[in-house]
């Protein structure tokens, strides 16, 4: 890879790897500058039909935001969101399938959210859930709060001594 800066060759000094991506640290042989690259696995062509029927392409963008909307002033790191959306975007690649409904992708991003953080759960559902009353929404909490897999992995906001 060239440099950008003088556009010549540069060597690679570091390699760091995920899941579907490699960091490489380079160097210039010329400038000395150093810089970044990075190689990542190219997602199939994947198709969101959404609720009316229209169909657009999958923008994992878009989870993003929402889950950015959803945990904002929540005590989740941002590594906690990037797993969310890699876990999504690879269950969706690994499908077999070349369409995916936007229901399902409101459902596996909720799945994650209810066992991340109750509060960002109830933003992100409140948006993308179908609940037709404030009592529907009720008995989900409900069934969502009694559930001690849910409680175990919830962050405590409060000492015991405020409680």
């Amino acid at each position: 890879m060239n440099c950008p800066s003088c556009q010549t060759k540069s060597k690679v000094i570091g390699i760091k790897s995920s899941k579907n991506s490699i960091y490489r640290m380079r160097a210039c042989s010329n400038c000395d500058k150093k810089f970044n690259s990075i190689e990542k696995l190219l997602l199939k062509n994947i198709t969101v039909i959404k609720r009316d029927g229209r169909r657009e392409n999958f923008d994992e963008n878009k989870i993003h935001k929402s889950l950015v909307v959803a945990t904002s002033k929540r005590p989740i790191p941002s590594n906690a969101i990037d797993a969310v959306i890699q876990d999504i975007i690879e269950t969706i690649n690994n499908s077999e399938k070349n369409e995916v409904t936007s229901r399902l992708i409101s459902k596996m991003v909720i799945s994650h959210l209810s066992r991340l953080d109750l509060i960002a759960y109830v933003r992100y559902a409140s948006s993308y859930q179908d609940f037709i009353s404030i009592n529907e929404m009720s008995r989900e909490l409900e069934a969502l709060s009694s559930n001690p897999e849910y409680q175990q992995e919830q962050q405590q906001l409060f000492s015991e001594n405020y409680i």
